[in-house]
């Protein structure tokens, strides 16, 4: 069953719990669904952190000038969501999601894989058990025949350098195979050989990983 975000309309009782906030509080709601596509657990954890952070030292409602809503919650998500995400996620929800991709060393390799190409808009939904477990873990979901990244907090957190540090934790033969790799593929020095490669292979072996690693 593929389950949607809250819509504008579904959200706007959440309007009505920042307007502690002086100004557009419809608008501050519009740009925080900008930022977490309706994923209600986000979209909460934001109205919260909006209200928390409105709030001066004399306890009087921050004015937000017309028009000035989306900068307002672009630095919100970027200083309170964004940076330092490992120790600002309380409660836990995107440990839980790189968890649940990272913790089964036989299929990371593989859903990272996937995740980098859906990161990139190349990927075609298929409903492979893969491309299931990525939609199970809030990570992606199915937009008009393809697999895209949830929303836009989870693109910034989990961008493609993160995925590229994750796959390069995982490959024994992580420097060769990203000089393969910036040589579009031609380079056959950089392929292994020898023990490399029955180690490699060794290492291969009960785990599911990228077409290029193949």
């Amino acid at each position: 069953i593929y389950l949607n975000g809250f819509t504008q309309f579904e959200a706007q009782p959440l309007a009505n719990g920042i307007t502690v906030l002086e100004g557009d509080s419809g608008a501050v709601l519009k740009a925080i669904l900008s930022w977490t596509d309706g994923q209600p657990f986000l979209t909460q954890k934001l109205c919260q952190l909006a209200i928390s952070s409105s709030q001066g030292a004399a306890s009087q409602p921050l004015t937000i000038p017309p028009g000035n809503e989306g900068y307002w919650v672009d630095s919100l998500v970027q200083s309170r969501i964004v940076d330092r995400w490992e120790s600002q996620d309380e409660p836990e929800h995107l440990r839980t999601i790189r968890n649940r991709i990272l913790n089964t060393p036989e299929s990371a390799g593989r859903l990272l894989s996937i995740y980098q190409r859906a990161h990139e808009g190349e990927v075609v939904a298929d409903d492979s058990r893969e491309q299931i477990e990525l939609v199970l873990s809030g990570l992606v979901s199915k937009k008009e025949g393809k697999l895209c990244v949830k929303n836009r907090i989870y693109a910034e957190i989990f961008d493609l350098a993160w995925v590229k540090h994750q796959l390069n934790q995982l490959r024994p033969y992580a420097q060769q195979f990203d000089s393969w790799v910036a040589s579009q593929k031609t380079d056959e020095s950089r392929l292994l050989r020898g023990q490399a490669l029955k180690d490699a292979q060794l290492w291969s072996q009960g785990k599911q990983l990228s077409d290029l690693d193949y």
